[in-house]
């Protein structure tokens, strides 16, 4: 129903000191060129008067506390004094979420981003690790020069072992890592020890 309809029908309803039934008869009889309501859509439209003060079923728009102009201001503001700052430091620093960080940004054509310099590579890839690549290995060899016969006797062949490795050998293998993640790098992450 048009607006100017409903208004009628309010009118109706408050003549007939808000006895429903008589003001959908009464309507009908005022009006009997037009759409005659049911009982129930009359009742819905004074029911929408009553609870909003309109007639017309317009949606309510939300307020957009988060991304208000305020925040908004404050968000772009400390993008321009450090334009590499994160989402996530914004969001903690505005005390907004990072959801509403992300719609002012993108609202202001921001485009958030994260360069990424790194390779992968397994966590503990053997040719890497110093541990792996040069410290087992030496233990292992000192460790079982003779078979351990006791769990004991394991645990202080490894301490002798570990006490009598070479501290500038130690420094050597510690060294050596930027070369062989260049290494790494050079054959695109894959396993270089046989090359060398």
């Amino acid at each position: 129903y048009e607006s100017g309809k409903k208004v009628d029908m309010i009118f109706v309803y408050g003549e007939c000191r808000q006895i429903m039934i008589e003001a959908v008869r009464l309507y009908t009889e005022r009006f009997p060129d037009r759409i005659h309501p049911s009982f129930s859509v009359f009742s819905n439209i004074v029911l929408t008067f009553q609870e909003t003060g309109s007639v017309d079923n317009k949606k309510r728009k939300r307020i957009k506390k988060a991304t208000d102009d305020g925040n908004s201001t404050n968000i772009l503001a400390a993008v321009a004094l450090n334009p590499h700052i994160s989402t996530r430091q914004l969001e903690r620093e505005s005390g907004i979420s990072r959801r509403s960080v992300l719609l002012i940004l993108h609202s202001n054509k921001f485009h958030p981003f994260h360069i990424s310099l790194h390779q992968d590579y397994m966590a503990r890839s053997p040719d890497l690790t110093p541990m792996d690549f040069y410290l087992w290995g030496k233990l292992k060899q000192q460790v079982y020069s003779e078979m351990p016969t006791t769990r004991e006797d394991m645990k202080e062949r490894i301490r002798r072992a570990c006490v009598a490795i070479d501290p500038n050998k130690i420094r050597r293998a510690v060294l050596s890592v930027s070369t062989r993640f260049r290494k790494c790098v050079d054959v695109q992450g894959h396993y270089f020890e046989h090359l060398s």
